[in-house]
């Protein structure tokens, strides 16, 4: 198995590419409609693959994509492009620009474009870029929100939209209307469902703005956060007993997902080869007398003098970091490397130096970044134990950053959940948990378009740890799109959103349908096929859900067309929904 490290960028070792690291800052636009209009291109397109570019020494690592859905500009579907990076490799040195898009090979993004040669950019990296999430046969494009980008104020004091989930048929069909209609006032409520990023639990959150976990490489996380921590037993401070528990105990009180233990003290010499107390036979004192990979060493006083002596009280301290294997796993929908034999070496000297508290938080430091977390941003996240600057205590940040990466274990952890359709008028809903703790019921909501819920189902837990097997049948599922949302509720109340799938009920497309689509003047035409005599309402619902119209409506049975005016509606997208209490048809409409 091949090993790849990293440490804090306090060592320069000569067997490792130096890697620059660099900030970006951005003045996003007042909102996506100008986004696109700025942008030369707006484009629904999945990611093929990478393709390293080599261009008078230096290496770009690409990604071509395919074009399924233009908005605007010259990329039609089925056009393949190619995205390029600002991070590149030239010579020996990473070049890593802090918020680039780092595609996923297979996912399909809406993206924001300007053409440079025969490439093309996203218009401010990762900010204006949407992953798209596929629920049943409805599909969401959620923020990846531009991480590791700071955004600054607008000097001309608009306020400026904030990023969120987006509804990717009704947002697609308004975005297409505006770029057509450059006039057209930007409506930013349009395609916007009340879903948070959170909600939508197969996506994943993103590493949260300011947080890294990648001490220069790839992102890297222990897959098991419970790390027992030894100690070598040569030189270590007098006041040992008392430092390492009160260490241990901040650690473990602020970080709900971590569980590092006192595994004791060990006798390790290290043969210093390479210069280092981390290298030479350390993995083989790890696999022979720590139990392997999954550990930590806190290595006092710099035996191999790795780290240049102290000045008086001045100097490096100490530094921690851990090994990275070459085998990976997934977390939050994204790829991280495995964190294996962590480590920490103290200078020679600090001990004495630092007194009391200082100590303890500089070791808390440095056991953090055995747990791949990197520095924050000192003037953005003043105060923080994981500032460059020492010594703080754990603070808001930290554990943000660190218990996103290690969450505390979740109230029910859901294996599967499943809707079909097992008839013409009934949908099975099934669910398979894997551990349970604490829950009292779950509870399973339903919606005909996707924002608004009702509570049709509460289901008593089965009460067991080890989790269990739950099955209801909703023998009155609405005609069209249903959404159903599984949610649990603990018995303090508290509420845990689990999934969202969406089923097709009846041939609805087939049922109600508006011609023409968009529509251009003050009347709404709409063709009918009615299976029965119909006495219902009909309505029209804006995006936020609220019905502004609404009239009773007597139908026969057949195929017929209807006329509705609106004239006073505004421009924008809306449902059309035909309902009686027993059953609906609904259709989406775009009015010019």
């Amino acid at each position: 198995m091949r090993f790849y490290l990293s440490t804090l960028a306090l060592l320069w070792a000569g067997t490792f590419a130096p890697i620059l690291l660099s900030a970006t800052s951005i003045i996003p636009f007042a909102n996506l409609g100008e986004a696109t209009a700025y942008s030369e291109c707006v484009v629904l397109a999945r990611a093929i693959g990478p393709v390293e570019t080599i261009e008078n020494g230096t290496t770009f690592m690409d990604t071509k994509f395919e074009s399924i859905e233009c908005i605007k500009g010259l990329l039609q579907p089925g056009t393949i492009f190619s995205l390029r990076p600002f991070s590149r490799l030239t010579g020996d040195y990473k070049i890593d620009i802090a918020g680039d898009f780092k595609p996923e090979t297979g996912k399909t993004y809406l993206l924001f474009l300007h053409q440079n040669g025969d490439f093309w950019r996203p218009v401010m990296l990762s900010y204006y870029v949407f992953k798209q999430f596929q629920e049943g046969d409805d599909a969401f494009l959620i923020p990846l929100g531009g991480n590791g980008i700071a955004v600054l104020n607008r000097p001309d004091g608009l306020p400026i939209e904030p990023l969120g989930v987006l509804q990717q048929d009704v947002f697609l069909q308004y975005l297409r209307a505006f770029s057509a209609a450059p006039k057209m006032v930007w409506d930013g409520r349009i395609g916007r469902p009340s879903l948070r990023k959170e909600d939508i639990k197969a996506f994943d959150r993103a590493v949260p703005t300011g947080c890294d976990f990648s001490l220069g490489a790839n992102l890297s996380r222990w897959q098991d956060a419970a790390i027992p921590v030894y100690y070598d037993d040569t030189s270590n401070p007098t006041d040992w007993g008392t430092l390492f528990p009160n260490i241990l105990s901040a650690m473990n009180d602020n970080y709900t997902g971590i569980s590092p233990s006192d595994a004791g003290s060990k006798s390790y010499v290290p043969n210093c080869i390479g210069g280092s107390a981390y290298q030479g036979n350390f993995i083989s004192f790890c696999n022979a007398n720590l139990g392997g990979s999954q550990c930590a060493l806190i290595i006092f006083e710099d035996p191999c003098n790795e780290i240049p002596d102290l000045s008086g009280c001045v100097g490096t301290m100490g530094f921690g970091g851990s090994y990275s294997s070459s085998s990976t796993h997934q977390f939050d929908g994204l790829t991280w490397d495995n964190a294996i034999y962590g480590f920490v070496i103290v200078n020679n000297g600090a001990a004495a130096c630092l007194f009391g508290t200082d100590y303890e938080q500089m070791l808390t430091h440095e056991l953090t970044h055995s747990y791949r977390m990197d520095h924050l941003n000192e003037t953005d996240y003043p105060d923080q134990n994981m500032n460059p600057i020492c010594c703080n205590a754990i603070n808001t940040k930290d554990r943000e950053c660190m218990n996103y990466a290690y969450p505390a274990p979740a109230p029910v952890e859901l294996l599967s959940f499943e809707a079909q359709l097992q008839s013409e008028r009934q949908v099975r809903l099934k669910w398979i948990t894997q551990s349970e703790k604490d829950n009292d019921y779950f509870s399973i909501q339903r919606s005909a378009n996707g924002t608004q819920y009702e509570t049709i189902k509460e289901i008593a837990s089965l009460e067991s740890n080890t989790g269990g097997t739950y099955e209801w049948l909703d023998t009155r599922p609405m005609a069209g799109i249903n959404y159903y949302w599984l949610s649990q509720t603990d018995f303090d109340g508290r509420v845990q959103r689990l999934a969202i799938k969406a089923v097709t009920v009846g041939k609805n497309s087939k049922l109600l349908s508006v011609n023409p689509n968009p529509v251009k003047g003050d009347a709404l035409i709409f063709d009918l096929d009615i299976p029965s005599f119909f006495q219902g309402t009909l309505e029209v619902i804006n995006t936020d859900g609220r019905i502004i119209l609404s009239n009773d409506i007597v139908l026969e049975k057949g195929i017929q067309r209807m006329q509705q005016p609106i004239e006073a509606i505004p421009a924008g997208v809306y449902l059309l929904r035909l309902f009686d209490g027993r059953q609906q048809w609904t259709a989406r409409f775009l009015k010019q």
